[in-house]
């Protein structure tokens, strides 16, 4: 469904690229030149399309407008001009997927503190103004519109327009993303007014927030863990040292009076205490998960895998609760 065109290399050079012509006419002009075509399905192929590439290759195209976007006689897409392109790591892949999933529950306190950490320079900034600007953006857009409805190319435009306001740095690759979205959004209404580009995207997303949970990746990250904790307890009494040796000898102390500053440190301590014991919960699960695979368990490993599942469990539930009972 998705034309590439192939680059003939053997052809090619530092200063020319000779690649495979592709048939079509522009997305735009594809109704009109193409009428038996679905321009519904067009529509949701090109978001498809954008949403697979940033969630599942990291890797997209980043200059989407209509002329790059063709449309052949038997439906295809093909793209054209791949002089810009966005790269995700998959740590972005998963901010950007909360970040989706948050604004689809209209969850404005979240959209703001995932905002807030992705910014690139750790903005120093007025952070209730912040997030009180977030929630009415979102009450913009949400109050009077079903999910169906709403212009997700508007909310983002707001969501940076906001981060410009507040001196909230985002940085490049998520910025190209969001350009991306608006283009794709904008282009698809315009040859299918009924394309929902939330609905769309939704599978992406929860397959992505899934993967998160698989047994390999929990081990994978699991091992990570324990290896920057290991390397991390050998060097913490090393610093220690350091840090007591220089206040003795300088005598100094810190005090903060900006609240502000202190609401942030907090916001950034209380995020960074759960990840770590989220984190502690994975490895726990990852190894209890190993464990029931294993055959042949001794009752002495039965009760310590029955001991992780509840650990694991109990840490989770513990920072679920922290997070909805005692923010929000």
């Amino acid at each position: 469904q998705i034309h590439i065109p192939k680059v003939y290399r053997e052809l090619s050079t530092e200063n020319i690229l000779v690649m495979e012509k592709i048939p079509g006419v522009k997305i735009t002009m594809a109704k009109e030149k193409y009428p038996n075509l679905d321009m519904n399905q067009i529509a949701e192929l090109s978001v498809e399309m954008l949403f697979k590439q940033v969630f599942e290759d990291g890797l997209f195209h980043g200059d989407l407008h209509p002329g790059n976007l063709l449309v052949a006689e038997d439906g295809k897409l093909g793209l054209i001009d791949f002089g810009l392109v966005g790269r995700l790591s998959p740590q972005m892949r998963d901010i950007l997927a909360d970040l989706l999933m948050q604004i689809t529950m209209k969850n404005d306190e979240m959209v703001a503190r995932i905002i807030y950490e992705m910014s690139a320079n750790g903005a120093d900034i007025d952070y209730h103004a912040w997030e009180r600007d977030i929630s009415e953006l979102m009450d913009k857009h949400f109050s009077n519109s079903s999910l169906a409805d709403v212009d997700f190319g508007g909310i983002v435009k707001d969501l940076i327009d906001g981060a410009i306001a507040h001196q909230v740095s985002i940085p490049s690759e998520y910025t190209m993303f969001f350009k991306a979205v608006m283009t794709v959004e904008g282009i698809g209404k315009i040859v299918s007014p009924e394309l929902d580009l939330l609905a769309t995207c939704q599978p992406f997303v929860e397959k992505l927030i899934r993967s998160r949970y698989e047994p390999d990746r929990l081990m994978q990250e699991g091992v990570e863990l324990l290896y920057a904790l290991t390397r991390s307890s050998k060097r913490l009494p090393k610093v220690m040292n350091r840090l007591v040796e220089k206040i003795e000898d300088r005598k100094f102390a810190v005090r903060i009076d900006d609240q502000d500053l202190k609401l942030k440190l907090q916001i950034k301590q209380k995020f960074a205490n759960r990840q770590i014991l989220v984190y502690i919960a994975t490895v726990f699960l990852a190894f209890a998960v190993y464990l029931t695979e294993k055959p042949d368990l001794s009752a002495n490993m039965i009760l310590l895998d029955k001991i992780l599942y509840l650990l694991a469990f109990g840490i989770l539930s513990h920072v679920l609760w922290k997070s909805f009972w005692e923010d929000y």
